[in-house]
């Protein structure tokens, strides 16, 4: 596994060794969404789950000072929420250079990694929504 024992750290490489991966290999995102998108007439019969061991990322996250009493469905559901970004913003990338530019694609790529590094650590801390929010 990790080398760390910091829960935070092991969030956060995880996350961004993911966000690596699907930038470089894009297809297995592709891949990865298709069968989401396809999956409907075969999920009662599935025997393998791909996506269950990223998300299972929450377990990290249920070591988090903050997260120490939350629901395991609220863990599941940060992660899901942070690889679905990421995932969606690597099969972007065609689309986004033709649509702006490879230049402003390339600054996206840079302010997407200062974006996911905020929004990990907002899950890090585990803001609090009221209710009337939600």
């Amino acid at each position: 596994m990790l080398e760390t024992e910091d829960p935070r750290v092991q969030l956060e490489t995880v996350l961004f060794a993911s966000f690596e991966n699907a930038m470089a290999e894009p297809l297995e995102s592709q891949l990865l969404m298709r069968e989401l998108l396809e999956n409907s007439s075969r999920a009662e019969t599935a025997d393998t789950w791909y996506l269950k061991s990223s998300i299972e990322l929450a377990n990290i996250v249920l070591k988090l000072p903050a997260w120490k009493n939350a629901p395991r469905t609220e863990a599941l559901t940060y992660v899901y929420q942070l690889l679905g970004a990421i995932n969606y913003f690597a099969i972007s990338q065609p689309t986004l250079k033709q649509m702006f530019g490879a230049q402003e694609s390339e600054a996206m790529e840079k302010t997407f990694r200062a974006e996911l590094y905020r929004l990990i650590q907002a899950g890090v801390e585990r803001i609090e929504m009221k209710e009337t929010q939600v």
